[in-house]
């Protein structure tokens, strides 16, 4: 293996255990000397990729919502009509928010230190999910499955409904309880907005 490829391959195995790190002590707590006992390497071969504690952590939080927003668009793309985009949007949300657990932390985590950055990814990242709902209730209401008065007001309960299945997700562990309010949820939304009895009898 060459020397470049081995300097890629050490930068991806401190990215892939700073991220396990700071998802289980938090950025707070977490140092660069915790890290580089993880990666079982000496501190200046940490600082040899980053800076400082700071700059890691927004390396990792800039990849964990850059992947997890390219999940959320694939399920949407892959489901066949706006009933099933809507459903795989909120599903895939919940589940890759499981897994992403640093932008979880920084997205849900009030407590969380606040900064210019950390609000910045907060803000980018309910105007990229407010785009994809709104895109989904308009191919909706132009195939005729949905009927809204006003997409705004819609996109904007549906966002006030995450925060709150976000906050039952910090407080249970157990996924099957959050799928279980996903389908709870996604019938009353559906419920409400379906343009026609029969999808509201498909989803009641």
């Amino acid at each position: 293996m060459s020397t470049q490829n081995r300097s890629i391959q050490l930068k991806h195995i401190i990215v892939r255990t700073a991220a396990d790190v700071f998802s289980s002590l938090g950025f707070k707590q977490t140092t660069m000397d915790d890290i580089a006992h993880r990666v079982n390497k000496a501190k200046s071969s940490i600082y040899y990729y980053f800076h400082s504690k700071e700059e890691m952590y927004h390396y990792i939080i800039t990849e964990e919502q850059r992947e997890f927003h390219s999940e959320l668009l694939r399920s949407v793309e892959n489901a066949d009509q706006p009933v099933n985009k809507l459903k795989a949007f909120l599903t895939t949300r919940i589940e890759e928010l499981k897994r992403f657990k640093n932008i979880r932390h920084v997205l849900n985590n009030n407590e969380i230190e606040e900064s210019n950055f950390i609000q910045e990814i907060r803000e980018d990242q309910e105007q990229k999910e407010e785009a994809v709902i709104h895109q989904i209730l308009e191919e909706g209401i132009a195939k005729g499955y949905f009927a809204v008065n006003s997409i705004e007001h819609t996109v904007n309960a549906i966002m006030v409904t995450l925060h709150g299945l976000d906050q039952a997700q910090n407080i249970r562990a157990r996924i099957q309880d959050i799928k279980n309010q996903i389908d709870s949820v996604l019938n009353l939304i559906l419920s409400g907005i379906s343009s026609t009895p029969q999808l509201r009898a498909q989803n009641g």
